[in-house]
Parts: structure tokens; sequence; C-alpha cells
């Protein structure tokens, strides 16, 4: 049956039409009947007629309108019937999809009582589905939660308009925000029946997005920050041909790394005319990090600028490409002069008149001159650790031990360090032995000896030496000879003067005494 309301309307509805019917039958059938008939004695007999005939009209009149009004609340409660079925259904629907979903599911009805939630919903309030059903916000929130729940639903209800809510709820393992959207439930005739709503835990994603801005937040004070030069571009493709790049983006240093300046916005074209057509293998470059995502690194000559650059690229999104750059010039230029000075040092090194040699600290000689190998002659292999050199060279144990000690002192002083010239005993391959001063320098990780051989000297001062200890003993000879005859000439005089004669013998170059004789 229809709702109390309808089943009176219906029946105000035929008794309406009865009163009609029959206020007109009354009014309008006497007027005729007395206007066809004048007879009292027929006007009687027929006056009874119409009562049976108002009795029998009415009758069916009602009949008509008691099936009419039976019917239309046999309509409305089916109509009724089915709205409960379908809203039934509808709720069964909704709780089925609500269930296996890991969002909240909620449904309240016109007078805010929940009528369906799911598990997930449950969780959060910490109650059973029966311990929630048929109660309301207030129930089961703190005041200040419930009323804003109540009102949102109050506005949902009056303009059917979608709201959005954003809630914080405690719990185990710390606060955690919901974002809900509260909406219309609406039944089968599209009449508003309740509200629902579904919240999202977004806790895990404001997290993210916090994070994400903080790494944001650090990844501009990087690049900002950034000595090099950075820009951020987009290749540009004629086909596959990549034919320019567009500036999206620099940060600070790279005017004062590149020299160029008010380039976002444009083509490299545009910024270094003819740069294009001129560096197409740097097109390449840049088209296949933007291309494949692999990132590279790439030393380049520019020759619009006359400056050498580092690049280091990436690929931050299919298309596109990050170019950090660096002013390498000066760089270069200190390489190209330290080759130059090496290629100079390697050639003095290896036409040097004097044995040169390198040696490591793990005990391994590294490079020798041709005039270390001449000198010594054996070859590379027989000589190429220091042990093993100083078992072939050094005459003897002690010598070898004593070069042992040299060495290690050598190695305990400061890079930089040179030692003091000393000379060794050398025995080369062939037997012969040549004397060599040897000086040591310090590298830190290597060892320079140097050796100059100096047995031709030394040969020439032993035989100078033997020269001047010959003319040292023919002096002394001469010596002791002159004095024999300078100590008779002083005989003869004193006794020339005894006998009152003049002394023969000049000697007045002689030291004299008193009486002026010389001593």
């Amino acid at each position: 049956m229809g709702s109390p309301s309808s089943r009176q309307r219906g029946v105000y509805r035929v008794v309406a039409a009865y009163a009609v019917f029959a206020a007109l039958w009354i009014l309008l059938s006497d007027h005729l009947l007395g206007w066809l008939v004048q007879d009292p004695a027929r006007l009687v007999r027929y006056a009874m007629y119409k009562g049976w005939a108002f009795v029998a009209v009415t009758s069916v009149l009602l009949y008509v309108l008691v099936q009419r009004q039976s019917r239309h609340q046999q309509r409305i409660h089916q109509h009724e019937i089915d709205s409960v079925l379908e809203t039934h259904r509808a709720y069964e629907l909704l709780a089925a999809v609500a269930e296996h979903s890991e969002d909240l599911i909620f449904a309240l009805d016109t007078g805010h009582r929940y009528r369906l939630v799911n598990k997930a919903a449950c969780e959060l309030v910490g109650l059973p589905a029966h311990e929630i059903l048929d109660h309301g916000p207030r129930d089961l929130f703190p005041p200040e939660v419930a009323d804003k729940f109540i009102a949102i639903g109050e506005q949902v209800l009056a303009d059917g308009v979608p709201r959005r809510l954003e809630q914080v709820f405690p719990g185990p393992s710390g606060p955690r925000t919901y974002m809900a959207i509260i909406g219309a439930l609406r039944g089968p005739d599209h009449e508003l029946i309740g509200t629902f709503g579904v919240a999202r835990d977004m806790t895990e994603r404001q997290r993210a997005e916090q994070a994400l801005r903080a790494s944001e937040a650090t990844y501009h004070t990087l690049v900002d920050n950034l000595h090099n030069g950075l820009a951020h571009c987009r290749m540009i493709f004629d086909g596959d041909r990549p034919v320019d790049y567009e500036i999206l983006r620099v940060n600070p240093a790279h005017r004062s790394v590149t020299g160029l300046d008010d380039v976002v916005g444009r083509r490299m074209s545009q910024v270094l005319p003819g740069y294009c057509e001129e560096n197409p293998e740097s097109l390449e470059t840049f088209a296949r990090v933007a291309r494949t995502g692999e990132p590279m690194r790439w030393e380049h000559f520019l020759v619009a600028q006359q400056r050498w650059y580092s690049f280091s690229i990436f690929s931050p999104a299919p298309g596109e490409f990050v170019l950090v750059s660096d002013n390498i010039t000066e760089r270069k230029r200190a390489e190209a002069a330290l080759a130059d000075s090496e290629a100079r040092f390697r050639r003095l090194f290896e036409h040097a008149p004097i044995a040169l040699a390198t040696s490591h600290r793990d005990g391994h000689i590294g490079e020798v001159n041709r005039e270390f190998m001449a000198m010594l002659g054996y070859d590379r292999a027989e000589i190429a650790t220091i042990d093993q050199w100083r078992q072939r060279v050094l005459p003897d144990e002690a010598a070898r031990q004593s070069h042992v000690l040299a060495w290690q002192r050598q190695w305990a002083e400061p890079a930089g360090t040179a030692s003091e010239p000393v000379e060794q005993v050398w025995v080369c391959k062939n037997g012969t032995r040549r004397t060599v001063l040897l000086s040591r320098l310090n590298l830190g990780e290597d060892m320079l000896v140097s050796g100059v051989d100096i047995t031709a000297r030394k040969a020439a001062e032993e035989e100078l030496r033997l020269r001047v200890e010959e003319l040292e003993r023919f002096n002394q000879a001469s010596v002791g000879r002159e004095l024999d005859m300078i100590e008779m000439k002083r005989t003869v005089n004193a006794l020339s003067a005894e006998l009152g004669r003049a002394p023969p013998h000049a000697l007045e170059f002689l030291p004299t005494d008193r009486r002026g004789v010389p001593r």
C-alpha cells in the first residue's frame, strides 16, 4: 500500500468527484424535470424515477472512481516496492563494490544515519559494521568532526552538488589524512535518498608530495648554486635528423661559463648563428642522449668561441637533454703545455749523456734511457727490478747492503729531496768496471736515479796523483842536496872568518846571527 498521505489524497479526490456530480445532478435534473413535466402526478412519478437513476448513476460513478483510485494506489504501492527494491539492490551493489575497495566507502540516509560502511571504514572507526549502521556521525566522532560531516551532508542534500572534504584522523603510526568526496545518493526516480562518501588515505601521497617538493627545492638550490653551467634543452628534428635545439632553462652560472646571454626560449641557431651547420657532431651527440636516455661525457672545441668545453649530458625526458658544461680552455692549454713539456723532457731524458732511470716504490724499474742501457750492457728484462740490478751490477755483498740502506733512507725522505752524490763501482755485463757518480731524487712514488760515468776522470785523477807524488819525491831529493851545499858553504865561510879572510860564498839570502854569520 501507498503511504497514508497518498491514500488520503485518493479519498479526497473520490469524495470531491461524488459531491460535484451530486450537486450538478440535483441542480440540473430538478430544473430540467420541472421544465419538461407540468402534471403534478406525473412529476412525482418522474421524480421517483430520477431518484432511482441518481442512485444507479452514482453507484456506477463511485465504482469507477473507487476502482480507479484502487488501481492508482496499486501502481503507487508497486512503484514504492520497486523503489525499495532498487534502493536495496543499489545498496547491495554499492556494498559489494565497497567491500573490495581499499578506499573508505560509506552511505547515509537523509537523517544522517549510516546505511552502509565497508571494511576500510570500519577499520578507521575501530568498530564492526553492525555497531556503526543506524548510527550517526555524532555517535562515532568528536563533536567538531561530526558537525563538519553533517554540515557538508546538508549542503549536498540541499543542492545535489558533490563536496570535497579533507580530514585528519589519529592512527597507531601517527595522524592519517583522508580526502573524501561527498555526493548525493539518489533513488530510482532520481529523488535524494541520502549521501555517499568515498575517502582515500592521502597520507603517503602527501608525504611523497612533500618529499618531492623538498627534493625539487634541493634540486633548484643545487642547480642555482652550481659553478658549472646548466642548460635544459629540447631537441628539434626534421624527420629523424636533428637540426637544432631550443634552450628551455639555464642556471645563473651558465652565462659566466659560456659567455652567452639571453638564451632562454631561443634556438641555438639564433644564439650562435651558424652553430648547427658547423657542429653537426654536437647535434648528433645531443640527439643520441635525448633519444636513448643514456648519459655521456664529452669534450668539444667550439670554433665560434675558440673555447674548449667539458659536457656532462643526460636526458630528463624523451626528446630533451640537460647539458652541464664547464669551460676547460685553460685546462686544455695547460695540458697542451704539459704535453709539450713532457715531450721535451722525454727527448732530454732519452738523449741525455748521463745514465737516467726511474724506480717505483714497489721495487720495479720504470723508465731507462739509452745511456743507462749502453753503460751496463744488459737488456731490459735482465734488470727489471732493483734487486736484479743490485745482484748483477754491484760487485759484492757489502756494496749491496750499503745500497739497500741508502735506498731505504732516501725513500723515507719527503718528496722532492735529493741525495748527496756518491761514488759507486758498477760491474757491466762484459765484466768491466765503471766508477759512477750516483744521485737520487725522491719524486714521491718514483725515484729518479742519475749516474755519471767518471771512470775516465777517476783514472786521470789517479794518474795525476801518482805524478804529483813523484814530483814531491823529486823535489824532496833536490831540496836535500841544496841544503847540504848551503851547509858546506856556511862551514867554509865560518872557517874563513876565523882565519880573518872574507867569506868566499855569498849567503845573504839566508838569515844571520848577531855576528852576521848566516844561520
